[in-house]
C-alpha cells in the first residue's frame, strides 16, 4: 500500500509517460469554445509530431478518405472538421493508452479498450437522456477506467504481482491490496492532465453507490459497463441479457427498442474505429 506521498510522485511519472494525453484535455476545451477556430486546433495537434503522423493517416483511411486525399495537417483537419477532429484524436491517443494487456486485473489489451470505447460511444449516444454534453459524455466514457492503467503502472513499477479475484468486487480489491480505487487513480490523473471538474467529477465519482443514485449520467455508465462484463463482450447485441433489474430503466425512462437501438449504433461505431485503429 502506497503512502500519498509515494503515490503523488508515482503519478507525476505517469503523467510523464502519457503525457500527450494533456492535448485531448486542450482540445477539449477549443471544442467547447464557441469563439474557437479550427486553426486552433491545428496547432495544438501539430505540437505533437507523432500524433500529427496519426491524424492524417486516419484521415486517408477508407471512413475519412471521401475521394479526396490529404498530404498534409492542414487539409486533413480542414477536410474532417470540429468534431471529428476530437474523435480522431482521442483513438490516436487511447491506442497509445489503452492496448495494454492489464495483468492484475486479469483484462486483455483488446477488452479493455473495447470496453472504454463503447462505453464512450454508448454515454455519446444517450448524451440527451443523461443532460450532458454530447463531447463531455463520450470523454467520460472513454477515460472512466484510466485508472485502472495507472494502478497497473504502479504495481509493475513496484515489481508487486498481485491479481484481482473476480469474486469479489473490484473496488474492493483495490482498497486493501492498493489503497485506494480505480475512480480516485482516474480522477488524480485526469486532473494532472487538466481535464476540468465535469470530466474529473464524474470519473472519481463513478464507484459512488450515492452519486450514481443522483447521476442518470454515472447510472448509465455503470449499466453499460456491467452490461459489457454480463455479456462477456459479445457482439451480438440481438442476444445481450439487458439486465432488467438495473436502476438505468427507472432512471432513464428509456424502453427496450430504444436500448437496443443504442447498442446497435454503439456497436456500429465501435467496428469502424476498430478498422481505424489498422490505420495507425
Amino acid at each position: 500500500m502506497k503512502t500519498k506521498e509515494e503515490f503523488a510522485d508515482a503519478i507525476k511519472r505517469i503523467e510523464n509517460l502519457h503525457g500527450n494525453m494533456a492535448v485531448l484535455s486542450r482540445l477539449h476545451q477549443i471544442f467547447k469554445d464557441p469563439n474557437s477556430e479550427l486553426s486552433q486546433g491545428e496547432r495544438l495537434v501539430r505540437s505533437d509530431a507523432n500524433l500529427s503522423a496519426q491524424i492524417i493517416k486516419l484521415a486517408n483511411s477508407p471512413i475519412y478518405r471521401r475521394g479526396n486525399f490529404s498530404p498534409d495537417l492542414s487539409s486533413a483537419i480542414q477536410k474532417v472538421g470540429f468534431n471529428e477532429l476530437l474523435r480522431m484524436v482521442s483513438i490516436a491517443l487511447s491506442k497509445g493508452v489503452f492496448l495494454r494487456d492489464l495483468k492484475a486485473y486479469g483484462i486483455s489489451a483488446r477488452q479493455y479498450w473495447e470496453t472504454s470505447y463503447f462505453c464512450a460511444l454508448y454515454l455519446e449516444t444517450t448524451y440527451f437522456l443523461t443532460n450532458t454534453p454530447k463531447s463531455e459524455a463520450y470523454l467520460i466514457g472513454l477515460l472512466h477506467q484510466i485508472g485502472k492503467v495507472i494502478i497497473e503502472e504502479l504495481l509493475r513499477e513496484a515489481r508487486i504481482e498481485i491479481y484481482w479475484d473476480s469474486y469479489i468486487p473490484c473496488e474492493q480489491w483495490e482498497e486493501v491490496m492498493v489503497g485506494f480505487r480505480y475512480d480516485f487513480a482516474g480522477a488524480t490523473i485526469l486532473e494532472r492532465w487538466k481535464f476540468p471538474d465535469t470530466i474529473t467529477g464524474p470519473i472519481g465519482q463513478q464507484t459512488n453507490p450515492e452519486a450514481r443514485a443522483k447521476s442518470n449520467l454515472l447510472t448509465t455508465l455503470d449499466y453499460c459497463s456491467n452490461l459489457l462484463s454480463k455479456n462477456n463482450h459479445s457482439n451480438s447485441v440481438e442476444d445481450w441479457n439487458l439486465l432488467p433489474d438495473h436502476p438505468y430503466w427507472e432512471m432513464l425512462k428509456a424502453s427496450r427498442e430504444e436500448t437496443l437501438q443504442f447498442l446497435r449504433t454503439s456497436n456500429l461505431e465501435l467496428g469502424k474505429t476498430k478498422s481505424l485503429l489498422a490505420h495507425i
